[in-house]
């Protein structure tokens, strides 16, 4: 009777536990589309680390205006100057080079207010992102550091 109740205790446990981990640490997640290609194919597994301080260049995970996740990178944060023209993604007045060739966006050019981040899919011309939606800090949910692609194990690239 006693091992019953012990197994019980257990299970409580780490059922609480995992709830906790997932809730507030980190959480799996299957990346589905092909809006972040090359970093992360559709398909691929990743997890979301939900304790880390975003910084420009990282991968992150925000809550969409219907409460979905959407995986994007940082590209900027508040008081940096955007610009897209010709083409090209300017950031503070310097080219980033990972986002060239943008096709089919209208000249935008302003600087990024208190709390507002700025940010693109790798494969910007197949990627909704802060060029359709306004993003805050309240938004970010976390980060992902690491993708599970063939069952190998792989770093995010900056």
């Amino acid at each position: 009777m006693k091992l019953r109740y012990k197994l019980i205790l257990v299970i409580v446990i780490a059922s609480t536990l995992s709830l906790r981990l997932r809730v507030f640490i980190v959480e799996a997640v299957n990346i589905s589309g092909e809006s972040m290609l090359p970093t992360f194919e559709d398909g691929d597994i990743t997890f979301i680390f939900k304790r880390m301080k975003p910084e420009k260049g990282d991968v992150v995970f925000l809550r969409s205006d219907n409460d979905m996740k959407v995986v994007k990178r940082l590209v900027a944060e508040e008081g940096d100057r955007v610009a897209i023209r010709d083409g090209s993604f300017y950031l503070n007045g310097m080219i980033d080079e990972r986002h060239e060739d943008i096709r089919n966006t209208l000249v935008l050019e302003r600087t990024l207010e208190e709390n507002e981040i700025y940010v693109l899919g790798d494969n910007v011309n197949h990627s909704s992102d802060s060029r359709d939606i306004n993003y805050t800090m309240d938004d970010y949910i976390g980060k992902a550091l690491f993708v599970i692609r063939n069952y190998k194990i792989h770093r995010v690239a900056d």
